[in-house]
C-alpha cells in the first residue's frame, strides 16, 4: 500500500514502521481550495504558509509528521 510520508512519519519516526524500498518516491500535489472571498484573508495566508512549511520538512526529511518541523 502507497502511503504518503505526512501519513505515516510519526511511525517511521518510533520505529514501528521501516522504509523497505527508501529510494523510491511518487510525486504529489497539495492544492488549498477556498473560496475566492477569502483571498484576501490573513488567517487564510497563516494557514497555508504554515501548511506550506510543515509538508515541505516532512519532504525533505525534517518533520516529524505533525507540521512543526520538531
Amino acid at each position: 500500500m502507497l502511503r504518503s510520508r505526512w501519513n505515516v512519519q510519526p511511525a517511521l519516526n518510533s520505529g514501528q514502521l521501516i522504509n523497505v524500498l527508501a529510494q523510491y518516491s511518487q510525486p504529489a500535489d497539495v492544492y488549498a481550495i477556498y473560496p475566492a472571498r477569502l483571498e484576501t484573508s490573513a488567517k487564510l495566508r497563516v494557514v497555508v504558509n504554515l501548511l506550506e512549511q510543515g509538508l515541505a520538512n516532512i519532504n525533505s526529511g525534517r518533520g516529524n509528521g505533525n507540521g512543526n518541523g520538531s
